[in-house]
């Protein structure tokens, strides 16, 4: 009962959205203003109800403009940003890194797992006597709105400070993303060991997903999205850097994740090994489009089942 309910409303609130007047320029309304009246319409019903619709309210956000060539930087600046890291030699060093929404929060408690931290309080940097555990969404920190420049940074670590306290960058910037191949020589000129492991995933829905939150604005989060994936592709050839596409690791579950964790030199055996939920089965994606997104995931992901499909329609991986 509750189900046909909801299509009914959701049928009414389409009809509703597709009545709205066009705006005449003397008295239209911006982009944000509109979508926060939009929103507004939902704002009683209950997160059952919302769920059951499929969370109606993101069809109030502009849609995703079409893109088929690499076009990010075109609102926000990405500064490349120089960081001076204190030196660690005594911990090993594993950064977890992927673009928003794309596993990378499972994953670290994996990795933590694999070193015997079944208690992880945060996902975003643990230290132990022998090991520090970094998580880093590309881009990290405040929403996408709120921030337009996002430097890359070349080092991640604890920040060089006056006590012995570890600091992270963000502390200091509202958001940044990390130039995983930069990283990765830096540490090596220090001598340090660093492993990274990075978390793709299908970037139609982790666009679909991250907009439940991360970032509601269409061309912002392309850009985001796009960035991370420059990042890791710079990054992928490198010894240090593991690959773990997400829809693959659907595909062939605990197995997949033990032969990668094997391959990085990180313990297969994860005791307590979590279900594997599948987070793609709640969203829809309606139409999909070759860009450089979906090359690139294609060539970080050349064995998942969505490159396949990828295939079928006509894309390509990058050359």
């Amino acid at each position: 009962m509750r189900q046909a309910y909801a299509i009914v409303f959701l049928i009414s609130c389409i009809h509703a959205l597709r009545l709205l007047p066009i705006n005449d320029n003397s008295n239209a309304m911006s982009f944000e203003e509109e979508e926060a009246e939009c929103r507004a319409k939902f704002e009683h019903h209950s997160e059952e109800m919302l769920r059951l619709l499929d969370y109606p309210q993101l069809m109030c956000s502009p849609p995703f403009p079409e893109h088929h060539n690499y076009s990010f930087t075109k609102i926000s600046e990405f500064p490349d940003t120089h960081l001076k890291i204190r030196k660690d030699p005594k911990h090993e060093h594993i950064i977890v890194e992927g673009s928003e929404s794309s596993g990378s929060h499972f994953m670290i408690r994996l990795v933590a797992e694999s070193f015997g931290i079944l208690d992880l309080v945060t996902s975003d940097t643990t230290i132990t006597d022998n090991v520090v555990l970094y998580h880093v969404s590309q881009p990290e920190g405040s929403a996408c709105q709120f921030t337009k420049r996002v430097p890359l940074l070349d080092d991640y670590g604890c920040v060089e400070t006056q006590t012995s306290e570890c600091e992270m960058p963000l502390k200091t910037v509202g958001r940044l993303a990390i130039k995983v191949k930069d990283v990765v020589m830096n540490y090596r000129e220090r001598g340090e060991s660093i492993k990274v492991i990075q978390t793709v995933r299908d970037p139609e829905i982790s666009m679909l997903a991250n907009h439940k939150g991360h970032c509601t604005n269409g061309q912002l989060e392309i850009e985001d999205n796009e960035i991370a994936f420059k990042l890791m592709l710079e990054a992928q050839q490198l010894d240090e850097v593991t690959t773990v596409c997400y829809e693959q690791m659907l595909d062939e579950g605990e197995a997949y994740v033990a032969r990668l964790f094997q391959k990085a030199g990180l313990n297969p055996h994860v005791q307590n090994f979590p279900k594997i939920q599948n987070g793609n089965a709640k969203y829809s994606v309606r139409e999909r489009k070759c860009g450089f997104s979906s090359s690139a995931y294609m060539t970080l992901c050349p064995d998942s089942p969505h490159t396949k499909e990828l295939h079928r329609m006509g894309c390509k991986e990058l050359k």
